[in-house]
């Protein structure tokens, strides 16, 4: 059996639109609301039209809580080798003064048992803005080395250009 909502059928307290005629000039959208939240409950008295701004009153969106993640072996195995492995690169900036990316990348993976794509993560976390790495040239190295390390390089530029204008007008004058 069909039944029909007629402009009578405007009621509730949340109905702005109750009784007026020509509903769907005002609204041009309804939604047949249960009053009493049970989709079940399908009585002609336990329904009523809204529209979408009075749908949202009286329903507002249910924020769903996240479910919490399984604790994966993947996710035991980043929390047991994150800290040393955090620590090795440390050891090798402090020592060596940077650590070639790809020894980082691929040795560290080999040395801690883990991918490659896992040791990358981590080197993306650590020359993040908020870590204490940066990269120069092809090395991790600290931050706070790179423009140490910057006008380093500069100086050894500006030495072999001049070299090399020496050794163009050594080599114009030979000739």
């Amino acid at each position: 059996m069909t039944t029909f909502l007629r402009k009578n059928d405007f009621r509730g307290k949340y109905s702005q639109v109750k009784g007026k005629r020509n509903i769907l000039k005002i609204c041009p959208i309804l939604y047949i609301d249960h009053i009493d939240n049970d989709p079940t409950n399908t009585v002609l008295e336990n329904l009523q039209l809204l529209c979408p701004s009075c749908n949202r009153i009286k329903n507002p969106k249910r924020v769903e809580p996240i479910p919490e993640r399984p604790f994966t072996p993947e996710m035991a195995k980043n929390t047991k080798y994150e800290g040393p492995y955090r620590r090795w690169i440390n050891e090798e900036v402090l020592e060596n003064g940077g650590i070639p990316f790809e020894n980082a990348l691929d040795g560290g993976a080999e040395r801690f048992g883990l991918s490659p794509e896992t040791t990358r993560k981590y080197i993306r976390k650590m020359i993040s803005s908020e870590g204490n790495f940066g990269m120069f040239e092809d090395s991790v190295v600290f931050k706070k080395d790179i423009p140490l390390l910057e006008e380093e390089k500069a100086k050894k530029q500006e030495l072999l250009d001049s070299r090399h204008e020496e050794l163009n007008k050594f080599s114009k004058q030979s000739f």
